[in-house]
């Protein structure tokens, strides 16, 4: 509660008071909305920064605008999911990152909807791996 004297205007130790309590949150989490650009004018990158590192969702596009890939950013390190599309909208990738390592699955599509490959990853070691050639067969190498 903020007390004010006779002429309504907060007493000097009031003042005080209010200053110590408030500096301590400026500065803190400062949030930077960034977009960069291709020289064409369209749009590169996007997301978010605070206090100068990634967080958030980022995203990435390519040159002539389609949507090229998502990704969860936390305290400037990749950590969630991640996806990356074909320039025509189809899935091309998927995969978990944990503070910057692949963590829990990957997989890689082909361009006609097959899986290339889905490797499972436990900090950011492959533990297993599924291939796949271009006509769906399996194989390993």
């Amino acid at each position: 509660m903020i007390i004010f004297g006779k002429n309504k205007k907060l007493k000097p130790m009031k003042k005080l008071l209010l200053l110590l309590l408030c500096v301590p949150l400026i500065g803190i989490g400062q949030t930077e909305y960034k977009k960069t650009y291709y020289e064409n004018g369209k749009t590169e990158t996007e997301g978010n920064y605070i206090d100068g590192r990634k967080e958030g969702l980022w995203k990435w596009y390519y040159e002539s605008g389609e949507l090229e890939s998502t990704g969860i950013y936390k305290n400037g390190q990749s950590h969630g999911i991640f996806h990356g599309w074909y320039k025509n909208g189809q899935l091309r990738c998927e995969g978990y990152f944990k503070y910057d390592k692949l963590d829990n699955y990957f997989k890689y599509i082909q361009e006609n909807g097959r899986l290339s490959f889905f490797r499972k990853y436990k900090d950011g070691k492959i533990i297993s791996e599924t291939r796949w050639d271009k006509n769906g067969k399996e194989y390993s190498d």
